[in-house]
């Protein structure tokens, strides 16, 4: 089983409130919101508050963008930064292996071009 298909069956509330959360953010700061993983990990009461709940998180975050994605709404995710002011390593995993980057586009490339998908489909204009 993939790493998705067992996210989705272990952690599917924890997928819809992420999302939840992220959309709020996106809707609330529409000149340009984002959190830290920390963050959000502290806003998820169900999972383990230290280094296990961040591996669990990064999944959950990987279906939010697939899901967000899927839907034409960008990896929502773009917006979960770590302490260098940018989604993680996995999220550029996914963006190749999952939505559709090819293998030779950059972070930068991606982080740009998914946070202004985002921004504009969420209705709120580039960030």
């Amino acid at each position: 089983m993939s790493w998705e298909a067992c996210t989705r069956r272990d952690y599917t509330p924890e997928i819809e409130r992420s999302r939840r959360i992220l959309e709020r953010i996106v809707h609330e700061n529409p000149s340009g919101g984002h959190l830290r993983y920390i963050e959000l990990l502290r806003q998820m009461p169900t999972l383990p508050q230290e280094i296990q709940g961040q591996q669990i998180l990064w999944r959950i975050l990987g279906c939010v963008s697939i899901d967000t994605h899927r839907e034409r709404l960008g990896m929502l995710s773009v917006i979960v930064w770590n302490e260098e002011n940018e989604p993680g390593p996995g999220f550029f995993e996914v963006a190749k292996d999952e939505c559709g980057w090819p293998r030779s586009a950059s972070n930068e490339e991606i982080f740009s071009g998914e946070l202004r998908r985002v921004y504009e489909a969420f209705g709120a204009g580039s960030p």
